[in-house]
């Protein structure tokens, strides 16, 4: 049975194109296959830009604040917009992970400005 199944995967590869490394080829919404970059990629490249950012915000730099704040969430939100937008890489999604995480971060600094200002009073 279990022989049966990579079999069809082999096949269904095949029709598909098959992927490589950046690369992968999954079934979207829609019943077409599609081939992105891995979500591994952006996830990795999140984790990278966060730890390297700290790194430089301890040495003093001010880059590593670009890179905590601005480019590690957008590396982590890109895959999930991506998913809503049918799993394609797509321009569309690009400006919608910015727009997204530009009013998340928003909304966290109102949020933070708000409850300092009521530990003040």
């Amino acid at each position: 049975m279990n022989s049966d199944r990579s079999v069809h995967s082999d096949s269904s590869r095949a029709e598909r194109g098959g992927s490589s490394w950046p690369y992968e080829t999954v079934c979207a919404f829609s019943g077409n296959y599609v081939t992105r970059l891995k979500s591994s990629l952006f996830y990795w490249g999140a984790l990278l830009s966060f730890v390297t950012g700290i790194a430089l915000l301890y040495n003093d730099s001010m880059v590593g604040g670009f890179l905590v704040l601005t480019l590690a969430p957008c590396l982590l939100l890109y895959p999930l917009i991506r998913f809503l937008f049918g799993g394609k890489d797509s321009v569309g999604a690009v400006i919608t992970t910015a727009v997204v995480e530009e009013i998340v971060k928003g909304e966290i600094f109102k949020a933070i400005e708000r409850s300092s200002r009521k530990k003040r009073r």
